[in-house]
């Protein structure tokens, strides 16, 4: 097995270099992407320009893709504690966050529709005037 130089990766037996979570092969001149990591949520672009983006529902953030909050597609269905409603509101059950509000249940997330969030505390009325109304 062989040591590849400082700043390239071995892959398929193959000295690579490795940019934003793209693997690079070292002998390309355009250094174009031809294999994505997938463990980072990056998928090739529709257009093989040869550049790795995020999957729907990420943006890239130094370097990483991080789900994105606000946009109504909620891609991490196995935390209760996340929501996403579609909008950047407090106090509609959702926070600005993208996390379940106190006294709030959220459900139906997913990664093709918007949370619904309800309201579980209590609710108090007051009455304050009463008239007779002669109809």
């Amino acid at each position: 097995m062989c040591d590849c130089q400082e700043g390239l990766t071995l892959f398929d037996r193959r000295c690579v270099i490795t940019v934003k979570g793209c693997i690079v092969y070292d002998d390309t001149d355009d250094e174009s992407c031809i294999f994505c990591n997938i463990r980072e949520l990056y998928s090739l672009v529709p257009d093989y320009q040869g550049q790795c983006s995020c999957n729907i529902g990420y943006q890239l953030i130094n370097g990483s893709c991080t789900e994105i909050c606000g946009d109504g597609l909620l891609m991490n269905t196995t935390s209760s504690s996340l929501c996403d409603d579609g909008n950047m509101v407090d106090g509609d059950g959702c926070s600005s966050t993208c996390k379940v509000e106190v006294k709030y249940r959220c459900e139906n997330g997913s990664d093709s529709s918007p949370s619904a969030c309800f309201y579980c505390g209590m609710i108090r009325l007051t009455l304050n005037k009463t008239e007779r109304v002669d109809a």
